[in-house]
């Protein structure tokens, strides 16, 4: 965890649980609160709510690319709009905002990528591959997930170059994506091996990586609340 140092008109990508939010440039800062634009997503502004927690990446003028909350205060119009919102008592770093990883234990779904599930994928879409009883469909545990690939642990060896689908299912989130194996090692516990996959996505769109960018930010956050609380 490092203190934040923000620099003036560096970039903050703001995230919410659909993903990215919006843009904005810093305008000022002080020990107690700094000043950005308003966030814009393309050409569109996106509106804060005082009183509203946000989470923002910051790509620092080193390079280096930082994640943190924060509380907004105020929306004030100098000779713009601006929203002013609280220091942040730290940050962490990130390599990158697709690569933000969470630790968590999920199902999932997977099957070998195979020229005849793909011509079913293409006709039938996700709901009709995963109620075709001839597709060998397999169960496994996510581990961790970030927006580029998950930790995949099954009872069964993958191979690296493997191509896999994943079809991930829970109350927030719901998303089918094309994997491919890019490592593997193996836990022995009790005597019984696991096999730990590192699943990178392939053919994935970004409202798709969005998605997942977003539930990972709201878990952070609800992680971050029960912190507080406890």
């Amino acid at each position: 965890m490092t203190k934040l140092q923000f620099r003036i008109n560096q970039k903050i990508e703001f995230v919410n649980e659909e993903g990215q939010l919006g843009i904005s440039l810093v305008q000022d800062w002080t020990k107690d609160y700094f000043m950005v634009t308003v966030p814009l997503k393309g050409t569109e502004q996106q509106l804060l709510h005082v009183g509203d927690e946000v989470t923002g990446i910051y790509y620092h003028d080193d390079g280096k690319v930082y994640m943190f909350n924060s509380m907004v205060l105020d929306r004030m119009v100098e000779n713009i709009p601006l929203y002013k919102l609280s220091i942040p008592d730290e940050l962490t770093r990130v390599q990158r905002r697709s690569y933000v990883r969470l630790d968590i234990t999920m199902p999932v779904k997977y099957a070998e990528v195979a020229k005849e599930l793909e011509s079913l994928l293409e006709e039938n879409g996700w709901e009709g591959i995963l109620q075709d009883s001839s597709i060998p469909w397999e169960t496994g545990t996510i581990m961790d997930i970030s927006g580029g690939g998950i930790n995949l642990a099954a009872n069964r060896p993958l191979e690296e170059g493997d191509r896999v689908y994943v079809y991930i299912r829970s109350e927030e989130l719901e998303i089918g994506i094309k994997g491919e194996v890019v490592r593997r090692y193996t836990n022995i516990l009790d005597n019984v091996a696991v096999y730990h996959h590192g699943v990178k996505f392939v053919e994935i769109n970004e409202a798709e990586r969005d998605r997942i960018i977003g539930f990972i930010f709201k878990k952070y956050r609800e992680i971050r609340h029960k912190g507080v609380e406890s």
